[in-house]
């Protein structure tokens, strides 16, 4: 029994591992993040951003699960019983992030989505580890996801409400050394129709007019004509998704 408790896996063995898998773990955010902001256009961005993705949903629970396993190997008996606590204390906590890894598998439950939950029906502005952010005609509401796996919830189309717009965006007269996504930014900085609560996002489509989708959240709903018109006048054609 006293054989069992020991361990061979040293200190020095943990922050091995744990270098090894924290730097592999940014290394996938950063490509993550270079593949969102990237002005490359060809057809194979779009499915290895996805593919990345789709691998860290499953790789950041690993990471922590491993980091967790090699914390206990060090003093399997008085780190076993820590981590023990530690989760039975943190249960509600782990339940909602393993429920929201779940639903992000769900492209479809993404910021600016619109959802129904029970009798509150709104624009998803945020989605954390634990719970997500609802915009509704009453203010924001926090909503975890054990919940909405619990109670359920319904995807909505139409109409978007509390300001959050998609828009595709065209130069009339694209030119491939112009960057655009720079130059509409620089545009949204300075206009005052924008809620910057919800940062606006740019993302290329794989047209060769060099047409961009964005996604805005306006201080009033009837501020979008506004921006639509601010838009055109600066050189692009603007569509409401």
């Amino acid at each position: 029994m006293e054989y069992l408790l020991q361990s061979h896996f040293t200190w020095w063995n943990f922050f091995m591992v744990a270098i090894a898998l924290l730097a592999s773990y940014f290394i996938l955010q950063f490509t993550k993040q270079v593949l969102k902001n990237t002005q490359f256009t060809g057809e194979a961005r779009m499915p290895i951003l996805d593919g990345v993705e789709r691998l860290l949903v499953f790789y950041e629970p690993l990471v922590i699960l491993l980091l967790l396993s090699a914390f206990v190997l060090v003093n399997p008996f008085f780190h076993g019983i820590l981590v023990v606590l530690i989760v039975v204390g943190s249960f509600t906590h782990i339940k909602n992030y393993i429920s929201g890894r779940i639903m992000q598998l769900d492209k479809n439950v993404s910021v600016c989505n619109r959802i129904r939950v029970d009798k509150q029906t709104g624009v998803i502005s945020e989605m954390g580890r634990l719970g997500l952010k609802l915009k509704t005609d009453k203010g924001i509401q926090y909503i975890n996801y054990s919940k909405l796996m619990k109670d359920g919830f319904m995807l909505l189309s139409g109409d978007e409400i509390g300001g959050y717009y998609r828009l595709k965006i065209t130069p009339k007269d694209p030119k491939e050394k112009v960057n655009y996504p720079l130059q509409l930014m620089d545009m949204f900085a300075t206009t005052p129709y924008l809620d910057w609560n919800y940062k606006p996002t740019l993302t290329q489509t794989n047209e060769e007019n060099l047409a961009l989708n964005a996604k805005i959240m306006v201080r009033e709903n009837g501020h979008l004509q506004d921006l639509v018109k601010l838009i055109e006048e600066r050189g692009f054609t603007c569509n409401v998704k």
